[in-house]
């Protein structure tokens, strides 16, 4: 007659038992419990897996004893875990629709079969006028009526802004000096688009301080009285250029910043430089020789 029993637990590699004596004679009564053996888990994972693909470990360890137990082996895949509710895949904005579905809470996957649509956002156009395009001394700008959420125009708003007047921050430039009895050529170029304009400078005249009839100057002989100027139509007055903030290159010591006939040919170099883009700028912006 057995009535209380005690257990020896078995580990995972030696068996267990459990015994009782009996109450009437005290023989003893054994039986065995089988070892568990061990329960390995993936120690060294040198890949993972995800919701679609098997992992991969190295060795394994038991989760009961902690021995490490050698050999390799795969991981399965964890497979989706899908959320309760809709998701938010595309945001909707103004410009295209959008779109939530049942997806993924470890990997964000959606399911093709529960795709809904949002539908487009309503434009939300600025309550002031942007510049679209900024006007230059060559072409003309734009403003308009904006969506500032999409960068959209709103049809009907565009307001054409004036092109800008010529900078012309050099002023006239002498190309070809005026002489005793020819005429010159000046031009004006402007920094921003190289545009130029032209004028003819009137001619010098003679100079006789001492009313010997030879010019002082070119030492050519003359009869007094007599006219040794062309006429010539009146000249442009310099061009207008607009109030500009200290300029940098009154601080510059490069020849960039030449006038006269050395300023004039470093401004046709500039010209060609920026044209092939291979020119250098100093610190004030302007090419650097």
């Amino acid at each position: 007659n057995y009535e209380k029993w005690e257990i020896i637990e078995p580990t995972c590699t030696e068996k267990g038992c459990r015994y009782s004596y009996c109450t009437v004679c005290d023989l003893k009564k054994n039986e065995y419990i089988a070892a568990f053996g061990h329960e390995a888990v993936p120690n060294k994972i040198d890949k993972v897996p995800t919701c679609t693909t098997e992992g991969h470990y190295i060795d394994s360890v038991c989760s009961r004893c902690g021995i490490i137990i050698e050999g390799e082996g795969s991981i399965p895949a964890l497979g989706h875990d899908w959320s309760k509710e809709y998701m938010v895949i595309k945001a909707a904005t103004c410009a295209e629709v959008g779109m939530k579905a049942i997806c993924c809470n470890r990997c964000m996957a959606h399911d093709e079969k529960t795709v809904i649509k949002i539908e487009k956002l309503e434009h939300t156009w600025s309550k002031d006028y942007k510049v679209i395009k900024k006007e230059t001394c060559e072409a003309e700008g734009m403003q308009a009526i904006w969506c500032e959420m999409c960068g959209r125009v709103k049809e009907g708003t565009e307001i054409v802004r004036d092109k800008l007047p010529h900078t012309f921050k050099k002023g006239w430039q002498t190309l070809i000096p005026a002489t005793c009895t020819a005429t010159g050529t000046s031009i004006c170029i402007c920094s921003e688009c190289y545009a130029f304009e032209s004028r003819i400078d009137a001619a010098l005249g003679h100079t006789d301080e001492d009313n010997d009839n030879i010019c002082d100057v070119c030492n050519e002989k003359f009869v007094a009285g007599e006219p040794d100027t062309p006429d010539i139509p009146d000249t442009p007055d310099t061009p207008d250029t607009p109030d500009e903030p200290d300029k940098p290159e009154e601080n510059c010591d490069c020849n960039c910043h030449e006038g006269g006939i050395a300023g004039f040919f470093f401004d046709l170099i500039l010209f060609f430089q920026r044209i092939f883009g291979t020119n250098e700028t100093c610190k004030c912006g302007e090419a650097h020789y």
